[in-house]
């Protein structure tokens, strides 16, 4: 376990300057790469790229954002010229599940507006149009509208 976080660590070192990084024998924008390592790189919740970044759909607000799926996931780069460009926020694990069930950038959801925050019964995501969580009790994922 501490060779993976000492590996995140390096990654996230050489990222400050702004380089891009390999996962996985794929390259990654720093963005990807930056929130990629915070989620513990290949050995994390998103795993391994499976996907090099690619333009999404166009989310309900009429962003179109950059989208580089993973094995357990997917990272959204928000574009420029929006409030959040450059801005990278990675989807695991059942959150990410979700979000593809109703309809990934497309859907009601739209994009990630923050990264996951832990709260006491789990986790919660802010999206576009609304919020998504992840409770702890039940070991499932749920969105509600608005936000």
């Amino acid at each position: 376990m501490k060779l993976v976080t000492l590996a995140a660590m390096m990654l996230a070192g050489c990222l400050a300057a702004g380089s891009a990084a390999a996962a996985c024998g794929e390259d990654l924008s720093a963005p990807v790469a930056a929130a990629w390592a915070a989620l513990d790189g290949a050995t994390g919740r998103l795993g391994c790229p499976t996907t090099k970044a690619a333009p999404a759909a166009p989310s309900p607000s009429g962003v179109r954002a950059l989208e580089t799926d993973f094995t357990g996931g997917v990272v959204i780069v928000w574009p420029e010229g929006t409030p959040r460009a450059g801005q990278a926020f990675a989807i695991p694990g059942c959150l990410w599940r979700l979000w593809f069930q109703y309809g990934g950038p497309t859907g009601w959801l739209g994009l990630p507006t923050s990264d996951i925050r832990n709260t006491p019964d789990g986790q919660r995501q802010s999206f576009e149009g609304g919020e998504g969580w992840y409770s702890r009790a039940s070991d499932t994922c749920h969105a509600e509208k608005g936000g």
